[in-house]
């Protein structure tokens, strides 16, 4: 909620949401679900407790995506030359929301949340308050295309009043962003509360097309250890671990100047409490599966 507000006002705020979530609960009202053209397969939220709860559109981009991460491929081209060391330790609070990656301070995302009976629940979430967290860039030296890169992760995450979970988030729960792909970023589908990652170049990002979005719903596509996402493309951190204990490791695209930190939520980041730290780190270079 809003800094500076009582612990009073943010109980009736609650109070409030709940109100919606019990008229969300009796509509009837049927709503067209959103498209899920941008997607590699797009995807909808079950929002938490203390958000008003989906409407029929918002269950109905529960099926989508339909596609996992794509294995990866072999790289082309010249070895680079691994740094003697990369590793970057970073602090990600659980308001990152990572639809804001890259953009100009005053930039909005507005959430529209349709709740019955011809109301809608708005929501707001800006840069620089809900900002993701730049984690490397390409001038410290652990963003060599083709090189991997693993991740250390630690804490806990919650939204809403539900319990906290780790970096793997809710697993019962994914969810898919309300607003779909934004400002040259994917959608993705993946559980509530995990960590996000996003590559990006030099430049603001807002005029570039969103790419498609990944699915990470399975447990198949979330014990995958090895990613090769594009630019712009949304990927599943988690907690840096597959089932195994192996750690997972994303390759960095080609024209690669940033990565980003964030946060699965569907809207309203500005209420989530918690945080996460940890390291990235070199891995090795890729040049085939």
């Amino acid at each position: 909620m809003a800094k500076g507000r009582s612990t009073l006002e943010t109980g009736r705020m609650r109070q409030s949401k709940g109100m919606i979530m019990v008229a969300i609960a009796l509509s009837a009202l049927t709503l067209v679900a959103c498209s899920s053209s941008n997607f590699a397969g797009n995807s909808g939220k079950t929002p938490a407790r203390e958000k008003p709860s989906p409407s029929p559109a918002q269950d109905a981009k529960k099926s989508g995506p339909k596609s996992s991460p794509t294995p990866p491929d072999a790289s082309q081209g010249s070895t680079p030359e691994l740094p003697v060391e990369c590793r970057q330790e970073y602090q990600i609070p659980a308001s990152a929301n990572l639809w804001l990656a890259g953009v100009a301070a005053g930039t909005r995302i507005i959430y529209r949340i349709p709740t019955g009976n011809f109301q809608t629940y708005t929501t707001v979430d800006q840069a620089p308050e809900q900002n993701p967290v730049l984690v490397a860039s390409a001038t410290k030296g652990c963003l060599i295309p083709g090189q991997a890169l693993a991740f250390t992760v630690s804490g806990q995450i919650s939204h809403g009043s539900d319990a906290p979970t780790d970096a793997d988030g809710t697993k019962g729960e994914v969810v898919a962003h309300l607003n779909a792909g934004a400002y040259g970023k994917s959608d993705v589908r993946a559980p509530i509360n995990s960590l996000l990652g996003v590559f990006l170049g030099a430049d603001d990002p807002s005029p570039l097309p969103a790419p498609a979005g990944l699915d990470f719903t399975g447990e198949d596509a979330r014990n995958l250890s090895l990613l090769k996402p594009a630019i712009g493309q949304v990927f599943f951190i988690g907690t840096g671990k597959i089932a195994s204990g192996e750690m997972r490791k994303v390759v960095v695209p080609t024209g690669t100047e940033r990565l980003y930190f964030g946060i699965m939520d569907a809207f309203e980041w500005h209420n989530n409490t918690g945080s996460l730290s940890g390291a990235i780190q070199s891995s090795a270079i890729v040049n085939s599966p």
